[in-house]
């Protein structure tokens, strides 16, 4: 039985949801959908709800190698198999698979206040949250205690602007930050292991070389201009293909 305000009960069971069904914002004709997972054993992030941005139809690997996870990511340099640090032949795969299959009650609109309500969410485990209404996400995470995201789409897709207040703009080079505090977006920055960091940056606090001192859990820097926090945020490199995405952030300097 669907979520609603008449039958609001999230039960035991109930491992994860199907929050939102529509078109993609990025391409404007795919249909995707939004899945929110409960639980997680994320190192990183700690007890945080995890959003999947999935394609509907074909599951996630397939997608990735023939390049249909444009529409769930857009102009990301690093999809399509070319440095994306989740593997998508595990979390987004077995999600989109219970997906497919039922395993997950919808929730109608009016009641995403409950799915969020209280908790922390992360917006965009897999898949970029501007693929997806923003007034779907500002529903999710209303009664929230936080939440994390990033978008590669900050420099060219026009509806991502407003996400601004709500996520970081995902940067790989000090002129890809600058412009993105031009346009007035807080900055999420990779880059190579023994670059220095900015001025107006901080270290995140759950990488590793920062000897992972909190989970994104605790921490919620990454939240977006509306918000206490001022400082951007930079990590090293990291993941199996760091060497390619390494490769990509040498044209940008």
């Amino acid at each position: 039985m669907k979520l609603s305000l008449k039958n609001p009960t999230i039960r035991y069971d109930d491992t994860g949801f199907v929050v939102w069904e529509g078109t993609s914002q990025i391409d404007g004709k795919t249909p995707i959908a939004i899945i929110a997972t409960m639980r997680t054993e994320n190192g990183k992030t700690g007890k945080m709800i995890q959003t999947w941005i999935v394609r509907r139809y074909g599951d996630p690997v397939k997608n990735v190698r023939m390049g249909w996870d444009y529409a769930i990511c857009g102009r990301c340099p690093y999809r399509a198999g070319n440095g994306c640090y989740v593997n998508v032949g595990q979390a987004p795969l077995a999600v989109w698979t219970k997906y497919r299959a039922g395993g997950y009650r919808r929730v109608a609109p009016e009641a995403l206040p409950l799915i969020g309500k209280g908790k922390l969410v992360r917006m965009g485990s897999y898949g970029d949250p501007t693929a997806a209404p923003l007034a779907v996400w500002e529903s999710l995470v209303s009664q929230s205690r936080g939440r994390t995201g990033y978008t590669h789409q900050w420099k060219w897709l026009r509806s991502a602007k407003p996400f601004r207040r709500f996520i970081m703009a995902s940067t790989d080079s000090p002129r890809e930050r600058a412009e993105a505090n031009r346009r007035r977006w807080r900055s999420f920055r990779v880059k190579s292991k023994g670059d220095p960091r900015e001025r107006g940056e901080m270290n995140c606090p759950a990488s590793v070389e920062m000897g992972k001192r909190v989970q994104c859990s605790s921490c919620l820097a990454c939240n977006g201009t509306d918000s206490t926090r001022t400082l951007d945020v930079v990590i090293d490199v990291h993941g199996a293909k760091s060497k390619r995405v390494e490769l990509y952030q040498l044209g940008l300097k």
